[in-house]
């Protein structure tokens, strides 16, 4: 969580290196630290900016030092597409890879691109994924093993729960996602305890199972205020939401609910029904239609996780009655989608 120290130091070393490769391999780890704490536009300059200085090396592609840094590059950048949810760019990027990879790609540099593989599904598929993608990153998990990499070897370990998760086994997620936590935390690797600790305390959402879910988040607590990762925190605050739902308080629900909700502020991030499903459940509640109709038109949005269809259709019904008028209407679909979503362990 010391970005601002890691930033300055690479800004002294960059100020030093002379060698092309050398300023380019900073320029980029500068840009890494952006991307920790989501700050993609800075990224995305550093990485501009890197990929430009590595191509004015003039050893080009005749040393494997350049093929290097030049793939560790475009992985990167890679990386960013997806989490800016730029799709198409993401697809033709991993087409653009395929044949120089072929010939130089490490490893890790195969792992890391079988990685934006991985993210491209889990975006193109709103997050509804299946068994073949489990495999893959279980793939990516066994190629990391061979380098020896404890920190990778754990990133790897989480994304593995992480599609379990998303692919409807949250007990097997809770497996993975405690293992990735406890190794994470042994290596004192803040980055990947933030994002364990947030996708493991939503397997035990999914499960039901409250208190694991209320000594997760007195957990997470400290690590997300040393992190600061704004995505992670906002998932946060929408379990403490669920919390306090669960608890009958429905002011303090919406408070935390709508807490998350800022913290995402206008990130592309597609998880957020964490907080719009107490936000919609405390706002029917407390008889407050209107909101309860927008938190259901923002799970609808085509950029946000795909819901099962019965949930959907009960939602775009309620959303469809409301802009018609139609409020009592509304209000029944709502409940009939609140019902649902309970039966799942999404609410």
């Amino acid at each position: 969580g010391r970005y601002e120290e890691t930033r300055e130091a690479l800004q002294t070393a960059d100020s030093h290196a002379s060698d092309p490769i050398d300023h380019a391999r900073l320029l980029r780890k500068h840009g890494e630290a952006w991307v920790s704490q989501r700050y993609f536009d800075k990224a995305g300059m550093d990485y501009d900016a890197a990929l430009a200085r590595v191509n004015q090396s003039p050893v080009r592609r005749d040393s494997n030092r350049w093929w290097e840094e030049w793939m560790t590059i475009e992985i990167c950048r890679g990386d960013l597409f997806y989490y800016c949810q730029q799709l198409p760019a993401l697809a033709e990027h991993i087409k653009a890879l395929q044949a120089p990879f072929s010939g130089h790609a490490s490893v890790q540099q195969e792992i890391g691109l079988l990685n934006m593989q991985n993210m491209y599904n889990i975006a193109s598929k709103r997050f509804k994924l299946d068994e073949g993608d489990v495999a893959r990153l279980k793939r990516s998990l066994a190629l990391s093993k061979q380098i020896g990499n404890v920190h990778k070897t754990t990133f790897y370990r989480f994304g593995v729960g992480f599609m379990y998760l998303w692919s409807g086994s949250p007990k097997e997620a809770v497996r993975e996602l405690s293992i990735s936590l406890h190794e994470a935390t042994e290596y004192g690797n803040l980055f990947l305890q933030d994002q364990s600790l947030a996708y493991l305390t939503l397997a035990y959402r999914r499960l039901g199972e409250e208190e694991q879910v209320r000594n997760l988040v007195a957990q997470h607590h400290p690590v997300s205020d040393q992190v600061l990762n704004l995505l992670y925190r906002g998932l946060l605050f929408g379990c403490e939401a669920w919390l306090s739902y669960r608890a009958g308080d429905m002011e303090t629900a919406v408070q935390h609910g709508q807490t998350a909700l800022d913290t995402w502020g206008s990130t592309p991030f597609p998880l957020r029904w964490p907080a719009l499903w107490p936000l919609l459940g405390a706002s029917l509640k407390l008889e407050r239609p209107a909101d309860a109709a927008d938190f259901a038109r923002q799970m609808l949005d085509p950029s946000h996780q795909q819901l099962e269809e019965d949930i959907t259709a009960a939602l775009q019904k309620a959303v469809d009655a409301w802009d018609a008028e139609e409020m009592g209407e509304s209000q029944k679909h709502l409940q009939t989608a609140v019902h649902h979503a309970q039966t799942k362990n999404l609410f």
